[in-house]
């Protein structure tokens, strides 16, 4: 219900799409886009149903039909193509990573601004320190507990060569103790771990405000995602070509705030986009 597009005053009848149809709206353009956002922020823009995943899957769209494109393998070709899912066809087949690296590069064209990056930086800076900090705290604790722990042992050790305890108790106190200091010790490399994934994520957040394209590239396809949804609300390709990019609601927040801007060759394509911040147009040139 929430996607239908007849509270918009449209019709849509197999391949016939009015959009002016002769009933009264009832809601416009700005909140049904707005439910979209919201309903593709929720699902992280998944299509559910699908043998394989594929890294643009709800992101690219037909602007001819209004439809999502799909994708599939070509096994005799042992190559995958994106295509309209309109039933009777529509354009070219595009080869997969030929589609992938073209949105890869719209990546290129972000930038965040000086302002924004600096107050993510210090905002980073200021969590690591923090976390940091506490890390120090535990791994130290655990190093005091280790090693009062070892000086027990010790002390067990001299006892049994001096006859002060019986070969059984220091068995049974030695085996005690090491099963504390192995516990210890697995605590030490779980909170090094946990360390060193804060210490990636925060390498990861400036990676991200310094180059936002080779941090994409170079992230997992899952991560990959995220980017996307964080920016992108989709893309419309027409023959092979992205013709308009639609920002993501955050995406168009942030264009809004001047805290991250779009780099162009032309100064005046910069305000405009920055003015409306709804689509992002690419030149088109036919296939």
């Amino acid at each position: 219900m929430l996607k239908n597009r007849v509270y918009l005053g449209e019709i849509i009848w197999g391949d016939i799409h009015i959009k002016n149809g002769k009933h009264i709206p009832l809601i416009d353009d700005m909140t049904f886009s707005s439910v979209q956002n919201i309903l593709s922020s929720h699902s992280h823009h998944a299509c559910r149903r699908r043998k394989y995943s594929w890294l643009l899957n709800g992101f690219l769209y037909c602007p001819d039909h209004g439809r999502r494109f799909t994708a599939e393998w070509h096994l005799d070709k042992k190559l995958a193509y994106y295509h309209c899912s309109n039933k009777h066809g529509c354009g070219k087949y595009i080869e997969a990573t030929t589609m992938e690296d073209a949105v890869a590069e719209k990546f290129k064209e972000i930038q965040f601004s000086d302002e924004f990056v600096d107050v993510v930086l210090g905002k980073t800076k200021e969590i690591f320190y923090q976390n940091k900090k506490e890390y120090e705290r535990q791994r130290q604790g655990l190093i005091n507990r280790k090693t009062a722990l070892e000086s027990k042992r010790t002390s067990a050790e001299n006892k049994l060569f001096g006859g002060i305890i019986s070969d059984d108790d220091f068995s049974r106190v030695r085996k005690e103790i090491n099963k504390e200091i192995g516990i210890i010790e697995e605590s030490l490399a779980d909170l090094a771990e946990r360390h060193e994934i804060r210490v990636d994520i925060c390498q990861e957040i400036l990676r991200f405000t310094r180059d936002i394209c080779s941090t994409y590239k170079d992230a997992s396809p899952t991560l990959k995602r995220h980017y996307l949804a964080f920016f992108w609300e989709r893309f419309e390709v027409l023959d092979g070509v992205i013709i308009k990019s639609v920002p993501s609601l955050l995406f168009r927040e942030l264009i809004a705030e001047k805290q991250v801007y779009l780099k162009k060759e032309n100064p005046q394509q910069i305000g405009n986009s920055l003015a409306s911040s709804e689509v992002i147009l690419t030149s088109y040139r036919g296939a």
